[in-house]
Parts: structure tokens; C-alpha cells; sequence
């Protein structure tokens, strides 16, 4: 794959510039993407600032599951460009190519720096969640998207409780051994098919799958959220906790009770219909549970007391709120 030259920047941007989009480029960075497979480039030329989103198999060393994504979020930005109800980034250009993969190219927006996430910033974030949650759920019809029942990975979730591997639950506690209950791990454990009947439960709405403060930018005063890969039905609360766990995380001061009963006041606008906030703080407590239990050991195995400290106690006061 190295040697392809899908690989390198340059090679797409020749491509762009022949379809005239550029005018006497000025500097291109490559954007680290994390996990993603995804080529991002940064292109300034005379006229301005754009971000390039390049996909293609070989970019994902043949993933049939990640193209998969990608090529729904094409499908996505393809369907919701003319949509003025959601803010999404603006498309400058967007391609299909057999031979060069997908291609999006947006204008730059401006990246929010945690220390800048203002309340006034997270309750336009919790404005468009509730927007997006009340849309018809039709209007993503032609993704092909369906709702996938939520259920555990029984192998990875029994380990959690029996092995001493390096992402489980309890090689994390072990490192800070008397700090922590471990046998309120199993109570969540005989629960878990409960959790999971709250996050299944109708009805459902259009869900970004990935809502958190790094998908937001700014567009002057506006947010842009971006990255819709995930796009998909599900319960919408769990957009909502989703973006307040890895908020807090991050080291963003919020006030969650005050963000959820936006929340619900905006989606009860926007729905002309009355939210039943005991449902709403059901499914968040449920979602939290369920990722923290699931997933958060992994990026704890080696930090710090209060790191643990935190994502622990927010997972077992969210399922003592269930009250299962």
C-alpha cells in the first residue's frame, strides 16, 4: 500500500486542481485523523482554506466494513446538502471516482479548543442534537440503514469479569487495589440484558453516532458537525450522553442535569410533543453503563487514579439511577 500513490497527498490534489477546484495552492498539510483510515489534507490556496476527505480501499487496506462507513457518509453529505435544518459541513466538491475512491472536499472550518467550550457553545451543540433527533427518520431511507438491536459481546463481556487482561475492568482496579468495588461489576453484569432492553427500546430517531466535542466546528458563530460516518437510527439520548461523558472527560465543565433538560425543552419543541424526561435520563444512565462497562477499560488500563476515579463512579451512579 506504501508504494501506491493513493498514499501520498499530492496525488489526489494533482487530481482536484485538473478539475479546476484549486487556484495557486499555498501549503498542504496532512491532518491526523486518529483512528480513521481516512485521508484528510488541509489546502490553502489564493482564494482560500479547504479540507480534503479521501477514501478508498486501499486506503483502508481493503476493510469491506470501513469502506462501508465511508461510503454512507458519501451517500449522507450526498442526500442532506440542500438540508437547512442541520448545520453539516458545507460540500465545495464531491466525487465518486472507480479509480480514485471517494472524494469531499469542505471548506476549513474552525476547531473549538476544549477550554473554549463555553455553556452558551454546549447547549447549541444539545440544540442540533434535538433538531437532528426530531427529523423524520425517512430521510435516511436511502442509506440503507436499519436499527441494529444493542446486545453484548458475551465473550468480551464475561472477561471483563474473569480474566486479567490488559482492557478489562478488573486489570484496571487492580492497579489502584481497595479503591474501588469490584462486586458491583457483577451486579451490573446479571443486569446487562436490562440495560440493553432500555437502549432498544422505540421509538428511534436519526443518531450521529459519534457526537462529541472534536466533531464540532465552528463556522463564525455556528457550529458544523461533522463526521457522520455513524449516521444511523438509534435512541437519540445517546447522542446527548455520548457528548457530555467525553466532554467531561476531556476536562469540560458541564452542568449535566442543565444539558439534558435543554435538552428535552428543545426536543419537545422541535417534536410538538411533551419528552418524558424520567425516559430521556433512562436511556442516558442506561447508554453510560453500557459504554463505560463495555469499552472505557480499554483507554484506562494505565492512567491516573482520578481518570479511573471518574469514568468508574459515573458508571456506577448511572446504574444505581436505573434502579434495576
Amino acid at each position: 500500500m506504501n508504494n501506491t500513490p493513493l498514499s501520498e497527498p499530492y496525488f489526489i490534489i494533482n487530481y482536484l486542481e485538473k478539475q479546476g477546484l484549486f487556484n495557486e495552492i499555498i501549503l498542504v498539510t496532512s491532518i491526523n485523523n486518529g483512528a480513521s483510515r481516512a485521508k484528510l489534507i488541509d489546502v490553502t490556496d489564493r482564494r482560500g482554506r479547504y479540507v480534503i476527505k479521501h477514501t478508498h480501499p486501499l486506503l483502508c487496506e481493503n476493510d469491506i466494513n470501513m469502506m462501508y462507513f465511508y461510503e454512507k457518509e458519501w451517500k449522507f453529505y450526498s442526500l442532506f446538502q440542500e438540508n437547512a435544518e442541520l448545520t453539516i459541513p458545507q460540500v465545495i466538491y464531491i466525487e465518486r471516482n472507480p479509480d480514485y475512491g471517494n472524494i469531499i472536499v469542505f471548506p476549513h472550518y474552525k476547531r473549538i479548543e476544549y477550554s473554549l467550550w463555553s455553556t452558551e457553545l454546549q447547549l447549541k451543540a444539545i440544540d442540533f442534537c434535538a433538531k437532528l433527533h426530531s427529523l423524520n427518520t425517512q430521510l435516511i431511507k436511502e442509506l440503507d440503514v436499519e436499527y441494529k438491536n444493542i446486545c453484548p459481546d458475551n465473550e468480551k463481556l464475561y472477561s471483563s469479569l474473569d480474566d486479567w487482561n490488559l482492557d478489562d475492568w478488573n486489570y484496571v482496579l487492580s492497579l489502584h487495589e481497595g479503591h474501588f468495588d469490584k462486586e458491583i461489576l457483577k451486579s451490573i453484569l446479571k443486569r446487562f440484558d436490562r440495560i440493553c432492553d432500555i437502549l432498544n427500546s422505540h421509538p428511534y430517531s436519526i443518531c450521529h453516532g459519534d457526537f462529541h466535542a472534536d466533531n464540532i466546528m465552528l463556522n463564525n458563530e455556528d457550529l458544523v458537525v461533522c463526521d457522520w460516518q455513524n449516521v444511523g437510527l438509534g435512541k437519540g439520548a445517546s447522542d446527548v450522553s455520548f457528548f457530555i461523558s467525553r466532554g467531561k472527560a476531556a476536562g469540560i465543565d458541564m452542568n449535566e442535569d442543565n444539558l439534558i433538560a435543554y435538552y428535552c425543552e428543545r426536543l419537545s419543541n422541535y417534536t410538538k410533543t411533551e419528552i418524558n424526561k424520567t425516559d430521556i435520563y433512562n436511556t442516558i444512565n442506561a447508554s453510560t453503563v453500557f459504554v463505560s462497562f463495555m469499552f472505557w477499560a480499554y483507554y484506562l488500563k494505565n492512567v491516573d487514579f482520578n481518570s479511573v476515579s471518574k469514568v468508574y463512579n459515573k458508571m456506577i451512579n448511572s446504574f444505581i439511577a436505573l434502579n434495576l
